[in-house]
């Protein structure tokens, strides 16, 4: 800068626009500008300065500064991740590193610091470096990485990983056991298995998989496990158990057990049979014995075990002789008075000279049996010939009574209805199947039926549900169980039942009536319908004088609207439609009689509210039947002409001010003589002496009105002379006469002028 006629002042050197990247500081001694670009900034820039002379003249002037362009390394940042224990994690590192001037690279980002406790891994392409902690490591480790940008300037930065604690389940070991066939082993399965972090629990051992050839128990206080093979099992057999940490963690392993062979003996098992007194019986007492590892040896059965060497015959205390030969068949001999049961022991060797167990040999002799009773033989004479035989307390057909009770009553011991018993007897033995299956009463059910549920010696007592018809006697046929008088058998021919007294046909009644039951409900006991003539199947066919019990068949029968138990208990008949009581109505009345011959049927004088009984107590519109002579001869208004006159007049039979005077034929009621039919004061009768119209009120003899007349005969104007009746009454005029006075002029004229009339 120059001055051509003075002196720059470098001190007043001031900043006018200031740089708009970066920024200036001006030295106040030499007037020097410092230009600091803003961070990472490169291009141009520009600012305004102003400098003054000594003399305050000043100038500004633009100072333009080019910033060449530097490249920035990238900035990596600190991370921080979190695992569980033997769990990896992937860190995005990059996330949070930057690069002002260009690009990270994830390609560059390698390990500068390893961690001490685990190992990293870095994927190529998105730079993501994997942390896998050491096994069972749980804690804090770091390690260190690095990162370039495009240009290839780099940074590092440090990444922890806090790895949480996590309990790790117990190793279980496979274990082996050897023992010898049929002998448990205890196996301490735990002293092998490890838990690098807990403790193992000695009372979660449980069986996971079962042996096949055996069976286990575990000890819950120390997990030991007792394995016993199966009898005789001898090989290799193997089972899973499971075992937990104190934190609950569990692990499986398998045991293997060896199970060596070892010679079984034999085993001997028991042998009966049973035969007659007095008769040989041969047997085998081989055959169901069993080696399970060699084979037995039938010549080696030995009939006295106590004595040394093999005993092949052998004579017991009660003189039985037991002989046995080469292929274990034993003959036994019994002695000839000999009847119940001999044992004796018996062993026998394997082919490897084993001797097995001690098992005994049974045979049961018996005397006469049930079998030989019902096979036709002579038990009585059995009995009587042998004495104490058990035969003869046993009661083969389940009667109740013993063999020798039978033989002395003189009855069959096989049979179980012999002898006869009454009903109610319960002496029987209901689990003989001989007398379960026999039918004592001849009802056709057996006795096992009838056994618990019905009487087995009732013919009349049996569930028909169980009873074969075809099985029952003629006897039962013959009964009649229900009392109905049909019998048995004929109620089966007409398919009713003959232990319903009231399920029967009428005409096939062969015997009396012994049941007290009234069928039909109509009060009248079957026995007496019967007796009678009446149908007891028929509950309106009775005689009411055979009436003894309640009537429960709710039926009106004569339809006259009351039941007929209501007719029965208040004295009118229940067969005669017109006898009964109005108030007792609480049916329809569906008779379709007109009981009081008015013409109306009851029903509908029901309806109309008038009295079914009464001829003169009707809606005479409602008549649709032809009424009786006797209500056509009746006079019900009593107006002295007939109903039936009226009928024929068109006048109401009812009305007794509604007629044809002309017609009167009877006696008209003192009722009607004293009526005033017309209102003109003077009574029916009189008007009939007087010979005027007892209907035309303008039809009368003045002098004879003895009753007031009526309020439309005042309104009237018989004489028409311009007064009503009523007014002329009043002053004393004539109302049959115009002219009372006579004089020429009406009476209304006269009093209309004034004048008297």
């Amino acid at each position: 800068d120059t001055d051509v006629d003075g002196t720059l002042d470098p001190t007043s050197v001031t900043e006018v626009t200031p740089p708009s990247n970066g920024t200036i500081s001006i030295d106040p001694t030499t007037g020097e500008i410092t230009y600091t670009p803003d961070p990472d900034f490169n291009g141009t820039d520009t600012f305004e300065y102003e400098v003054c002379d000594d003399d305050g003249a000043c100038d500004t002037a633009t100072v333009t500064v080019t910033v060449g362009d530097v490249n920035d390394p990238p900035v990596a940042l600190d991370d921080v991740a979190t695992t569980d224990e033997d769990t990896p994690v992937v860190i995005d590192v990059l996330s949070n590193d930057t690069d002002t001037d260009g690009t990270i690279d994830p390609a560059t980002v390698t390990e500068v610091t390893p961690p001490t406790n685990g190992t990293i891994s870095i994927n190529p392409t998105s730079g993501e470096v994997t942390y896998t902690p050491d096994p069972d490591f749980n804690g804090t480790d770091t390690f260190v990485y690095e990162v370039c940008d495009d240009d290839g300037l780099c940074d590092t930065a440090t990444v922890t990983v806090t790895v949480g604690d996590v309990n790790d389940p117990p190793v279980a070991v496979d274990d082996a056991a050897t023992t010898d066939e049929d002998t448990p082993v205890t196996i301490d399965v735990l002293g092998n298995d490890t838990d690098v972090d807990g403790t193992l629990d000695p009372a979660t051992v449980t069986e996971v998989t079962p042996p096949a050839n055996g069976t286990i128990s575990i000890d819950p206080t120390t997990g030991e496990i007792t394995y016993t093979p199966d009898p005789d099992f001898n090989g290799t057999d193997t089972f899973v158990y499971e075992v937990c940490d104190d934190d609950g963690a569990c692990d499986q392993a398998t045991v293997t057990v060896t199970i060596t062979d070892v010679n079984d003996p034999p085993v001997a098992v028991d042998d009966s049979t049973t035969t007659d007194y007095d008769t040989n019986v041969t047997f085998s007492a081989s055959d169901n014995d069993t080696d399970s590892d060699g084979v037995i040896d039938p010549a080696t059965v030995d009939l006295d075990p106590a004595t040394p060497g093999i005993q092949n015959t052998f004579t017991d205390a009660d003189g039985n002789l037991w002989t046995v030969d080469t292929l274990g068949n034993v003959t036994f001999d019994p002695a000839p008075t000999f009847v119940g049961v001999a044992t004796i022991p018996y062993t026998i060797n394997d082919d490897d000279g084993n001797t097995s167990n001690v098992a005994n040999l049974t045979v049961t002799v018996q005397g006469a049996t049930c079998d030989d009773v019902f096979d036709g033989e002579d038990v009585c004479a059995f009995i009587a010939n042998n004495p104490g035989d058990p035969i003869a307390t046993e009661d083969c057909d389940g009667d109740g009574l013993s063999n020798e009770e039978e033989c002395q009553l003189g009855s069959d011991p096989a049979d179980p209805c012999s002898p006869e018993q009454v009903a109610g007897y319960t002496g029987y033995d209901s689990s003989n199947p001989v007398w379960q299956d026999a039918d004592c009463d001849g009802d056709g059910v057996s006795n096992g039926l009838e056994d618990g549920n019905t009487d087995p010696y009732d013919p009349c007592d049996y569930n028909p549900l169980d009873q074969v018809v075809q099985d029952t006697t003629q006897e039962w046929r013959d009964l009649d169980c229900d009392g109905d008088g049909v019998t048995n058998g004929d109620e089966v021919l007409d398919d009713t039942d003959p232990l319903d007294p009231c399920d029967y046909e009428p005409a096939s009644i062969t015997v009396p009536v012994t049941s007290a039951v009234d069928c039909d409900g109509d009060g009248v006991l079957d026995a007496t319908e019967v007796a009678n003539g009446t149908d007891p199947n028929d509950p309106c066919d009775y005689n009411v004088a055979d009436v003894t019990e309640e009537n429960t068949a709710g039926l009106d029968c004569d339809g006259d609207g009351v039941l007929d138990a209501t007719e029965l208990a208040n004295g009118t008949d229940p067969h005669d439609p017109c006898d009964y009581n109005v108030a007792d109505i609480t049916e329809e009345n569906t008779a379709g009689l007109d009981c009081d011959g008015d013409g109306v049927l009851d029903a509908t004088e029901l309806a109309d509210g008038t009295d079914p009984h009464d001829p003169c107590d009707l809606v005479v519109a409602n008549q649709t039947e032809i009424p009786s002579d006797d209500w056509n001869n009746a006079d019900c208004d009593g107006d002295g002409v007939t109903n039936g006159q009226e009928i024929i007049d068109g006048t109401d039979p009812l009305d007794s001010c509604e007629l044809i005077v002309g017609n009167q034929t009877v006696a008209p009621s003192d009722e009607w003589n004293a009526a005033d039919c017309d209102g003109d004061g003077v009574t029916n009768a009189q008007e009939l002496v007087d010979n005027t119209d007892p209907l035309d009120p303008c039809s009368f003899i003045l002098a004879n009105q003895t009753v007031t007349p009526s309020d439309s005969w005042n309104d009237l104007d018989c004489d028409n002379d311009g007064l009503t009746n009523g007014e002329e009454v009043a002053i004393g005029t004539d109302p049959l006469d115009e002219d009372t006075d006579g004089d020429g002029v009406i009476d209304g004229q006269e009093v209309m002028d004034g004048t008297d009339p």
